[in-house]
């Protein structure tokens, strides 16, 4: 059902693979909406069946994330053509879902994306370093920001961003040499853009998630690591270590 691969080439884009947005469940678990396919679409399944209902096509190239609301009454797609849309699901399972907004906020590919319903807000950050937010239901422009990913003379790029409903941005940034001595680094930033806080992490980290509280931070990384952090101070809460496992 889900075709992926670690890397694509659009120019000399690397992309890694933001897998809890890979696919959304929609209509109480009746079906559900994938990406990563290279015909550049997302696909409707009915869960049921395992059947192919739609094929949704919009994006020039292939749509790596998609998010959605609770309710589920839409649901937003990002791509290496640096676009993200939004599409009104209202018409399933009988009509076909349409596009209300999309914009090009960015030149280079889409890599991460997320939403928060309380906020009205949805975010999407690109390989160059660029986070742009706007307001889900509209389309609106609030802002883009550029961060600086360079340490110890080691440039970064974005892998996954996450929002809190209380107003941060949560960003996991991930060396361009590909080299397991070089750690991955979280960063907390407010939705205006202003740097909360930064911190090394322990090892590799492949999956970054927001509690629902808003406040908590949980990591998935290589060796069965999970590890949950304070949002605000990115302080350790407790860990688990699970070595016949790999996250």
């Amino acid at each position: 059902l889900f075709p992926y691969k670690k890397q694509y080439t659009d120019g000399a884009a690397h992309l890694s693979c933001d897998a809890r947005h890979s696919f959304i469940a929609i209509d109480q678990g009746n079906y559900l909406i994938t990406c990563r396919h290279f015909d550049n679409s997302c696909k409707v399944y009915n869960l049921a069946t395992g059947i192919v209902m739609k094929h949704l096509y919009f994006h020039q190239a292939m749509v790596v994330a998609v998010c959605g609301p609770k309710d589920r009454s839409s649901f937003y797609s990002g791509a290496i053509d640096g676009v993200v849309a939004k599409w009104n699901l209202k018409p399933l399972p009988t009509g076909n879902p349409y596009v209300e907004w999309h914009s090009c906020d960015h030149q280079n590919p889409v890599v991460s994306l997320d939403m928060s319903q309380d906020l009205d807000l949805v975010i999407s950050a690109s390989t160059d370093g660029y986070i742009s937010e706007r307001i889900a239901s509209t389309g609106k422009l609030l802002r883009i920001m550029k961060l600086a990913l360079h340490y110890n003379d080691i440039e970064y790029t974005l892998s996954q961003v996450r929002l809190s409903p209380k107003g941060y941005i949560v960003v996991l940034a991930k060396s361009k040499l590909s080299r397991a001595e070089i750690p991955d680094y979280l960063l907390v930033y407010s939705i205006k853009g202003e740097k909360i806080k930064e911190k090394k992490a322990k090892g590799k980290l492949n999956c970054l998630i927001v509690d629902d509280d808003g406040y908590q931070i949980i990591t998935a990384g290589n060796e069965g690591l999970l590890s949950r952090y304070d949002l605000l101070t990115l302080k350790s809460r407790n860990m688990l270590k699970d070595m016949d496992e790999k996250t």
